[in-house]
């Protein structure tokens, strides 16, 4: 009995897990991976393409703006993860799962 109420709730958790990661991540915005971006600090011009995978490929001129447009696209594709790092140290993570924040626990009493 004790080892079917065990695996119940693991899997209860996993699924939990899974439902508020797609929510996560089904709610964040998606950047762009078409068009063209005039960005002031580069020297020449540089190409960025994206393959069916997401994974960007860079051509450049010189090293600097090789380097300067990874750190570009790098920035530009973890802007999901700032948002969630701010949110959370905000106290305010509750917001991307549709919640008030009493719901979930910021002003319910509970102490730290």
């Amino acid at each position: 009995m004790k080892k079917g109420i065990g695996i119940v709730s693991v899997l209860l958790v996993v699924a939990l897990g899974a439902y508020l990661c797609f929510q996560v991540f089904s709610r964040m915005a998606v950047p762009g991976y078409t068009g063209t971006l005039e960005i002031d600090g580069l020297k020449s011009a540089v190409e960025v393409r994206f393959d069916g995978d997401g994974v960007p490929h860079r051509f450049a001129k010189n090293d600097d703006d090789l380097f300067f447009a990874q750190g570009y696209v790098a920035a530009r594709e973890r802007l999901f993860q700032m948002e969630i790092s701010r949110l959370a140290g905000r106290g305010e993570l509750s917001s991307l799962f549709a919640g008030s924040p009493e719901r979930w626990g910021r002003n319910s009493g509970r102490r730290a």
